[in-house]
């Protein structure tokens, strides 16, 4: 493995995790997602835009509270506007317009020298003034751009009856996305102070104070409409499909009595719009593409997939992130199961997304995560809520280093270890291929990159003195143990060890066991096995209940055949990486029977089939040539006759005898 390579990878890994931090190398992965288990995405209204001509949407109000800041200014009420920034529509900057009641000129606000203020980003209002019953409305004018002169929406204040100012607020778990089906609210604590007239004393109030009322609102993300949802009177809500494409806020007030006041606050500030969450989880991620499992059906996945991706530069050794729909990248495996084929350059890939168009009509691609988060519903049931989160593809996450140490009894193999995985097709490939030929230098084998979403097993191949051996110690693939690196919390790349079996000693005995492995249906999976097709099938011979006591290869007619066995009881099992070997054909040699021919086996897909055992033929020997013939219990001949024979137990003529 040439050193530059894992360099490149474990660089760009570290300058992908700086710009995402929000990923570590203990982050839990996405909760799993069936594939197709929701059926076809749901239809949604669009939302619609302006009527009038020359209209925009950028105006909101925030709060109508008193001010008690300085104690100059405490009995002013002020009035809470935010805006979008001029530049989002093309312009410089506003001015703002007011107009007492909701009739009469539209005054443009001045500065302190009397001219039109400015406003050229998207900072709070300093808020207005006004007394008791005081009632306002106001715009923004536009200037610059080729929208200069155009009015945003118009929105009304109206003073409160009783003093209430602001005093603070606690708010814990707000979701990052706001989506159908996701409680909204109920971790707002607005604490508010209502005056008496003189203005020296307050009463502070809380939400558990009882003396709050909630409303929920629809607001067009566009023209900034607002529209109250009815039966939303809580301090919390959950989204429908009727909210999707709308942002959703809640305004809380006073009852009047106690206090009075209005604040509106906007759940998932950062990603206000409504969406229908399509949920995904990674299934594969390797240095040929990844492959995502999506609860509901794209109907076009090549068109709505988009991808973020590094772009690594090879001569600058620089990284460029690149952006793009997967097109003809897209493998449908099946609905809801989406590969895409990425080069071994562009291996760290960044995001996943829906397409712009998808993305605009409120479906979200997202991944989902469980944090024990949640709250106690009415009936005081505990409800789980996982956290929406974008759809990102860190290699600290899905992949990581790892090395490897053969060792057989305690002392280092130089040897080629394989790592065995699925590729994006689900083809059983050798993924990776290091040798150990610089220890001591080299404390391990080191590999860069390894998926710890499907895994790989390790296999140390077979040398002059050991035999291929499966971590952690097994002759057999059907006994590997996959194996899914994580880094620990300091970064660090696990080490694992294989102990490397040791070739095995002769057989001394007299029995013969042969048969024939063959190809039988087409191996599902497109895995052509090394074995087959380039030195024959590895056979193993085991005695029943023991150790594997000998190993062969088949010939080019795939006929394979075991010498010199001893007598007793024995499993034969053909190994093949990838294919599964549930019942082995089970022999045994006597003094009778010490030839067994026909043992043969079939390979059917990822399946090893053993032929009926009604097919094996035996070989029994005549009594004029065995019947003096002396054999331990173990099935090894000794002697030609019962002559001279120490004290113990024998078998001559395929029955015990004792020798006294």
């Amino acid at each position: 493995m040439k050193k530059v390579n894992i360099m490149k990878r474990l660089l760009m890994l570290i300058a992908v995790a700086l710009l995402t931090m929000s990923a570590s190398a203990q982050a839990p992965g996405a909760i799993p997602v069936v594939p197709g288990s929701k059926g076809q995405l749901p239809e949604v209204k669009p939302v619609p835009g302006f009527s009038e001509p020359e209209r925009f949407g950028a105006l909101f109000v925030f709060s109508t509270l008193g001010s008690d800041m300085w104690a100059s200014d405490r009995g002013h009420y002020k009035v809470g506007l935010q805006w979008r920034s001029p530049s989002d529509f093309g312009g410089e900057y506003y001015t703002l317009q007011y107009r007492y009641g909701s009739s009469g000129e539209w005054i443009t606000e001045q500065d302190a020298d009397g001219n039109d203020k400015r406003y050229d980003d998207n900072s709070l209002g300093t808020g207005f003034e006004g007394v008791h019953g005081w009632t306002a409305q106001f715009r923004l004018l536009l200037h610059g751009g080729s929208r200069d002169g155009y009015l945003s929406n118009e929105v009304t204040a109206e003073v409160p009856s009783i003093f209430t100012t602001y005093a603070g607020y606690g708010s814990e778990n707000e979701p990052w996305y706001n989506v159908v089906g996701q409680k909204l609210g109920g971790y707002y604590n607005l604490i508010v102070r209502a005056w008496d007239e003189k203005l020296e004393k307050y009463v502070e109030y809380y939400k558990d104070s009882n003396v709050y009322n909630y409303a929920w609102y629809r607001v067009n993300p566009t023209t900034r409409n607002e529209t109250r949802i009815e039966g939303a009177d809580k301090d919390y809500y959950v989204p429908t499909l009727e909210d999707v494409g709308y942002w959703l806020y809640c305004e809380i007030s006073g009852d009047g009595e106690h206090c009075d006041f209005v604040y509106r606050y906007l759940p998932c500030a950062a990603n206000p719009m409504v969406c229908v969450p399509v949920k995904a989880s990674p299934a594969y991620f390797g240095p040929d593409g990844f492959v995502l499992n999506t609860d509901y059906v794209l109907p076009t996945p090549g068109q709505d997939l988009y991808v973020q991706w590094w772009d690594y530069n090879e001569e600058t050794q620089t990284s460029t992130e690149m952006r793009g729909s997967v097109g003809h990248r897209i493998i449908v495996r099946q609905p809801g199961q989406y590969g895409v084929r990425m080069t071994e350059d562009e291996y760290l890939y960044n995001m996943v997304e829906l397409s712009p168009e998808l993305s605009a009509k409120g479906y979200l691609l997202t991944f989902t995560y469980q944090h024990g988060d949640g709250y106690y519903d009415e009936e005081g049931n505990w409800v789980d809520v996982p956290w929406y989160r974008e759809c990102q593809l860190m290699a600290d996450r899905y992949a990581a280093p790892l090395s490897v140490k053969p060792m057989a009894s305690g002392r280092p193999v130089p040897t080629t270890v394989d790592l065995i995985g699925e590729d994006i097709d689900g083809n059983l490939v050798v993924k990776q291929s290091a040798t150990w030929e610089n220890y001591p230098e080299d404390e391990a084998i080191n590999f860069d990159m390894v998926s710890n979403l499907t895994g790989v097993y390790v296999k140390a191949r077979a040398t002059a003195q050991t035999l291929d051996t499966y971590y952690p110690s097994t002759l057999l693939w059907g006994d590997a143990t996959l194996v899914k690196p994580e880094l620990d919390e300091d970064w660090n790349a696990p080490t694992i060890t294989i102990d490397v079996r040791w070739e095995l000693a002769p057989l001394t005995g007299y029995g013969v066991i042969e048969g024939t492995v063959s190809n039988g249906t087409a191996n599902a999976r497109a895995f052509e096995p090394v074995e087959a097709s380039e030195t024959g099938y590895t056979v193993f011979l085991r005695q029943k209940g023991g150790d594997i006591v000998a190993q062969t290869t088949t010939n080019g007619g795939g006929n394979y055949r075991f010498e010199n066995v001893p007598f007793g009881t024995y499993e034969v099992l053909v190994n093949i990486d990838g294919c599964v070997q549930e019942q082995p054909a089970e022999v045994t040699l006597t003094d009778s029977q010490p030839t067994v021919s026909g043992v043969d086996y079939s390979v059917n897909g990822t399946e090893i089939m053993a032929i009926p055992t009604t097919a094996i033929r035996t070989v029994t020997t005549g009594q004029t040539s065995t019947a003096a013939a002396v054999y331990t219990l173990d099935g090894r001949r000794i002697a030609p006759s019962t002559e001279s024979l120490p004290k113990g137990i024998y078998i001559v003529g395929g029955k015990k005898y004792i020798s006294r």
